[in-house]
């Protein structure tokens, strides 16, 4: 077992990583970089929606929630709304960009924004070209989470197509200084209703909630999910979401299709680039964000190689072996999981291309007083991403 503080699996400590700033984020803008891997083909083009929670260590907190869209003549736009520090804005802008691959899966985008700006990011994509994540630890003196799904903009969504169980996953901050972490079950009817059931640690051991409520469509490919304002993939199997109107609220939200295959344990083989976010020790928050790769084989034995930045100024790098089992429903179980945690804790969806993993105390027992969660897209390509 790691220690409490230090991050996510049980692994083996490799040392602190002194690490090139590979993501430079402005106050709130994506981050700056000057690592130039080898050219490759374009694999942005099209429209993504996308949420971005993020923490500075001098304890500022940013959430940013909207679409970038690539176009094939290396143009771009975006727009977003954000609460920087409890303050509500939109912002959009245009681009043009360049693409570059990494010998490692991960890629890199430069950005020449219209105001003179140059943003350089670096991305992963899951192989089925639907979720796209960035690396949010290579700064010491921020954490962040960002997450995209792809936008299918001639697939018109209606409330049917969110109809049966989806897993649900949450990360939260409250401008009064707590956060919380929870997993869910949520039921939608296919006619704009739904219930759900909710595990949280608020930082008092897991609580169980139950809630109802009705969802919609909106016009700009979106679904209101209650107070939720969600983009899902072409095939509704996987979603993002964030509230938006809520100036005390910071958080991310994903859903993913409960059962969308009959899953084996074979659906776990295979490589996967991973992100997470979370905060250990509720009276002095050490806030952390986690990056790295999980090489699974056919058995459910995964090695985990994660970098891990914390705000108390420290990054580590960890290796260390967990073993997963996976059920018909794309529960997992074993390893990371509790033995009495809900069985929609560690889940896997979208045709065995995503994973939703919650590490907060009581879903984990690998750490006390921790609220933190994971997600991690299945990546062929991707190798060694700490050594980027």
């Amino acid at each position: 077992m790691i220690h409490k503080n230090l991050g996510f699996f049980g692994v083996l400590l490799i040392g602190l990583f002194v690490l090139a700033a590979c993501n430079h984020e402005a106050d709130d803008n994506s981050e700056d970089t000057n690592v130039t891997p080898a050219p490759s083909d374009n694999l942005l083009l099209g429209r993504w929606g996308f949420s971005r929670i993020r923490h500075k260590n001098s304890g500022q907190w940013a959430l940013k929630y909207g679409e970038v869209v690539f176009l094939e003549d290396g143009t771009g736009s975006h727009q977003w709304q954000q609460n920087n520090s409890g303050s509500l804005e939109s912002v959009s802008g245009t681009f043009t960009y360049t693409t570059l691959m990494g010998s490692d899966g991960s890629f890199i985008v430069t950005r020449f924004e219209s105001n003179g700006e140059t943003k350089v990011d670096r991305y992963v994509l899951s192989n089925d070209g639907q979720v796209l994540i960035k690396d949010g630890t290579s700064m010491g003196d921020r954490q962040f989470m960002w997450v995209a799904v792809k936008i299918e903009s001639d697939t018109g969504l209606s409330p049917g197509d969110l109809s049966g169980e989806y897993y649900g996953m949450d990360y939260r901050k409250f401008l009064n200084g707590a956060t919380s972490a929870g997993s869910s079950l949520i039921d939608f009817d296919g006619t704009g209703n739904f219930s759900i059931q909710i595990s949280l640690n608020r930082g008092a051991g897991l609580e169980q909630l139950s809630d109802s409520g009705s969802y919609s469509v909106l016009a700009n490919a979106q679904f209101m999910v209650g107070p939720y304002t969600s983009y899902f993939n072409g095939s509704a199997q996987f979603g993002i979401a964030s509230i938006l109107d809520n100036d005390n609220i910071f958080n991310s939200h994903f859903y993913l299709q409960k059962a969308d295959i009959n899953y084996g344990q074979a659906h776990i083989e295979g490589q996967w680039a991973y992100v997470g976010f979370g905060d250990h020790d509720v009276s002095n928050p050490n806030v952390r964000a986690e990056f790295g790769h999980l090489d699974c084989d056919a058995d459910g034995q995964c090695l985990f190689s994660l970098r891990i930045t914390r705000s108390d100024g420290t990054q580590d790098a960890f290796e260390g072996p967990e073993q997963i089992t996976l059920a018909a429903d794309g529960s997992l179980s074993g390893g990371l999981v509790a033995d009495t945690a809900p069985a929609y804790t560690a889940v896997v969806g979208n045709g065995g291309n995503i994973m939703l993993i919650n590490t907060s105390t009581g879903f984990s027992d690998i750490n006390s007083d921790d609220r933190a969660i994971g997600l991690a897209i299945r990546c062929s390509d991707c190798s060694s991403l700490l050594l980027q």
